[in-house]
C-alpha cells in the first residue's frame, strides 16, 4: 500500500516519464489485484475492514482515478482497469466498495466517458442508448457477462442503480 502511495507522489512530478512504465507495468498487476480482490467486496462482515485485502482494495480503488489524472491516460490505456473498477458497482458489493468504486468510475469517465458508457450498456443491457443509430454499434471490448457468472436479467439488476448514479447514461 506504500508503494501506491509512493507512485502517486512521483506521478504528480514525473507524469511524462512515468506514463508508459506505469501503463506497461503497474496496470496489469493493478488488474489482477483487483480480479482477484473482487471477492472481498461482497463481505459485508464488520472485521473484513480490518484486513490487508479489503485494505488493499480500498487503496488501490482510491489511487486508481488520481493516477489517471496525474498520468494523463489516454482512453486505450485505461480500458482493462475501467472493466475490472466498474464491476465493483454491483449491489452485491458492501456499501463502502459500492461508493468507492462510483467515485472511481466517476474519474475514469472523466477521461474515457464512451468506454464507461459503453461498459454501463453491457452490463445494463436494458438501457436505451440515447441515441437509436448507436443500439447497432458493436462493442469490441473484452467485458463479458460469461466472466461476471451471472444471468443477464441478474446482471442488469444488480448493476442499474449504480449506473444511473454515474449519471453518463
Amino acid at each position: 500500500m506504500k508503494a501506491i502511495d509512493v507512485l502517486l507522489v512521483m506521478a504528480s512530478t514525473a507524469k511524462e516519464f512515468l506514463r508508459k512504465r506505469v501503463v506497461e507495468h503497474v496496470w496489469p498487476k493493478l488488474v489482477v489485484s483487483l480480479k482477484q480482490l473482487r471477492g472481498v467486496a461482497y463481505d459485508t462482515t464488520p472485521t473484513i475492514s480490518h484486513t490487508m485485502e479489503y485494505k488493499l482494495l480500498v487503496k488501490i480503488l482510491e489511487s486508481v482515478g488520481k493516477l489517471c489524472k496525474e498520468l494523463n491516460v489516454s482512453v486505450d490505456q485505461i480500458e482493462d482497469i475501467a472493466q475490472e473498477v466498474i464491476l465493483f458497482l454491483s449491489s452485491e458489493n458492501s456499501d463502502p466498495i459500492q461508493k468507492l468504486g462510483l467515485e472511481t468510475c466517476h474519474t475514469l469517465s472523466d477521461f474515457a466517458p464512451d468506454l464507461m458508457w459503453l461498459l454501463c450498456i453491457q452490463l445494463s443491457p436494458s438501457l436505451l442508448p440515447p441515441v437509436p443509430s448507436l443500439s447497432s454499434v458493436p462493442s469490441n471490448h473484452r467485458l463479458s457477462l460469461k466472466e461476471i457468472k451471472l444471468p443477464r436479467s441478474k446482471v442488469s439488476h444488480l448493476y442499474m442503480d449504480n449506473i444511473l448514479k454515474l449519471g453518463i447514461i
